[in-house]
This record gives structure tokens, C-alpha cells and sequence, in this order.
């Protein structure tokens, strides 16, 4: 999902029915702190977050807790 951010952020827009006018950026919270997602951006309207527990699988096949952050703008 990363890559299809980065590569076309308006067909994933219209996938996920992000309404026009509307902008979005997600994150993974790995369980050890450290976070994977888009660019941080320095926004002056108000931002909303929700933030997702999640399951994900490791290298080593474990499963670990983590949280996705959304965020709109």
C-alpha cells in the first residue's frame, strides 16, 4: 500500500473513496516504537488521526502487536 502511495496517491485515493478536497497519510507502529509509512508533512489545517490496533507478523514468524495511524486533512 506504501508503494501504491508513493507511486499514484490519486488512483489509491479513489480506491479507498477518500472524498475530494480531502487529503491522507498512514503509518505502521511497529511493537518496538520504531514507524513505516508516508512522508510526515507540515500541515496547517486540522488533522485527524485515528489510531488502529493491529496484528502483524515478523521475519522470525512472530506474531506482534502494533498500531496503524490514519491521518486526514
Amino acid at each position: 500500500m506504501l508503494n501504491k502511495y508513493e507511486e499514484n496517491y490519486t488512483i489509491l485515493k479513489e480506491e479507498l473513496k477518500i472524498p475530494f478536497g480531502t487529503e491522507f497519510g498512514f503509518s505502521l507502529v511497529y511493537s518496538n516504537g520504531t514507524k513505516k509509512g508516508t512522508k510526515e508533512q507540515d500541515i496547517s489545517a486540522n488533522v485527524y488521526v485515528r489510531e488502529i490496533p493491529t496484528q502483524y507478523i515478523d521475519a522470525n514468524i512472530t506474531i506482534l502487536s502494533g498500531f496503524i495511524n490514519v491521518e486526514v486533512w
